[in-house]
Order: structure tokens, then C-alpha cells, then sequence
């Protein structure tokens, strides 16, 4: 319905295997527009948000989780598809 009225939707569907691993519902979600978001975050918060979804070679335990929460609140509220 979002889509039909001119709105991004994301979606996430991970497989059963999946429900364990960290950060593949955020990968889901961002897939298609995280090339167009991360131009707009700091590094810090780029840094952290390619290593969560494995775009960089970042070690899990190294992703910085406030930077992380920091970074998903920024794209979320940025869209450049709107112009926001």
C-alpha cells in the first residue's frame, strides 16, 4: 500500500537459517538503497553500518553499536528518493 501511494517500503523476509545472525534483517531492509544513504553519514557511523551489513571488512565484535543505532536513525529518517 505504501508503494502504490508513492512511498519507499522496506521489507526484510530472512529465511529460517537466518533468524540467528546478527544484522541480516537490517541488511534485508537497506539492500537496495544503502549505496544512496551512507553518502550522509559521518565516518564513524558509515564505518559501522558497512561492517554490520559485511560491506566492509569491519569483524562483527568491532561494529560500534551506538554508532550503529546512530547510523539506522539517520537512514531512516533520510531518504534520497524524497528529497529529506
Amino acid at each position: 500500500m505504501a508503494r502504490e501511494c508513492g512511498h519507499d517500503a522496506l521489507v526484510s523476509r530472512p529465511a529460517e537459517v537466518e533468524l540467528g545472525l546478527p544484522h541480516v534483517v537490517l541488511a534485508d531492509l537497506l539492500e537496495d538503497v544503502v549505496d544512496e544513504l551512507l553518502p550522509y553519514l559521518t565516518p564513524p557511523r558509515r564505518q559501522a553500518l558497512q561492517g554490520a551489513l559485511l560491506l566492509d571488512r569491519v569483524p562483527e565484535h568491532a561494529v560500534d553499536p551506538r554508532a550503529l543505532g546512530v547510523a539506522i536513525q539517520t537512514v531512516s529518517r533520510r531518504s534520497p528518493r524524497t528529497g529529506r
